[in-house]
């Protein structure tokens, strides 16, 4: 086990050395914040670039490390401390504010994708952690409202009122 001490409590968090799919999609959702097509994005990032080894090291060849579940490197990202990059919570925190400033491009490869091989796997995992009704719902909310909007646009072309 990995102890962790969060930021809002002194009380170190045990964390085992790898976690499973579905603990990685909850983290996404419950501390990462991510919903729908992102939240599905997030999981396949984490599976791909560790496997949800939380003790994973990459060494790359200009000398930077990627680190943890997240592989957060050290030189594009030299705020994250190795305690945060290492800890689970305090990761996803730091990747969300990654996210925030930089979208998925940190995590992009070459292709353009961000471990797009990996969307089945994680797709199973939000849907047996539970948070696949979640993700649906908000994608029928998004198609209601472009079909609102649609209809509020061109109703008068087609003769409805």
């Amino acid at each position: 086990m990995i102890a962790h001490a969060s930021s809002s409590s002194s009380t170190p968090r045990a964390w085992p050395e790898r976690l499973a799919p579905v603990d990685l999609a909850r983290l996404a959702y419950k501390v990462g914040g991510w919903r729908g097509a992102d939240l599905g994005i997030a999981v396949r990032i984490m599976l791909g670039e560790s496997g949800g080894n939380v003790g994973a090291v990459g060494v790359n060849d200009n000398g930077t490390v990627d680190r943890g579940i997240w592989q957060i490197n050290s030189r594009a990202q030299p705020w994250v401390k190795d305690s945060m990059a290492f800890d689970p919570y305090e990761a996803t925190i730091c990747a969300r504010r990654i996210f925030e400033r930089d979208g998925w491009a940190p995590w992009r490869g070459s292709d353009g994708t961000a471990h797009a091989s990996r969307a089945r796997e994680a797709a199973a995992a939000i849907a047996k952690a539970g948070l696949q009704s979640e993700a649906a719902s908000g994608r029928n909310v998004l198609i209601a409202l472009v079909l609102t909007l649609l209809w509020a646009r061109y109703s008068h072309a087609l003769g409805a009122s």
